[in-house]
């Protein structure tokens, strides 16, 4: 391994375009295509094209990290946070750790999240569905 050094490598492989931290687990991810329809609660137009990433989080942590789902833009920008807990530490005290990202026929944002334990009680998994604006819950 010595013909691979550290000079090596940066001279001959190109660095990420993007970190993601260690242990937030990225596990699911869709691109959002704005649809020009009569949905209420779609997502906004300037958002097509970017990624939805679930990260599902580390529980092995001493201070945990993920729980979340975060919105990359592209052309490529820092990740923006769309769903994440804000309470102390990243992690929900329901439970919730995000799994994989899809979006319905709508442009609404669909998030599963795996059943969990949340102390000596598990929960059941669920689907959380973002929109945009006060149209969200009715449709």
């Amino acid at each position: 391994m010595d013909e691979y050094s550290d000079e090596w490598c940066r001279n001959n492989t190109k660095a990420p375009e993007l970190a993601i931290q260690a242990h937030s687990a990225p596990l699911g991810i869709a691109f959002y295509e704005f649809q020009d329809d009569q949905c209420p609660g779609r997502l906004r137009p300037d958002f097509d094209g970017h990624a939805f990433v679930a990260y599902h989080g580390s529980w092995n942590r001493d201070v945990p990290t993920g729980y979340k789902v975060v919105r990359i833009p592209f052309p490529l920008e820092d990740p923006v946070d769309v769903l994440a807990h804000t309470g102390t530490g990243a992690q929900w005290p329901s439970g919730f750790r995000p799994v994989d990202t899809v979006f319905d026929t709508c442009g609404h944002l669909l998030v599963s999240s795996d059943g969990t334990r949340v102390g000596n009680v598990f929960t059941d998994g669920v689907i959380v569905r973002i929109c945009e604006g006060d149209m969200c819950n009715s449709t």
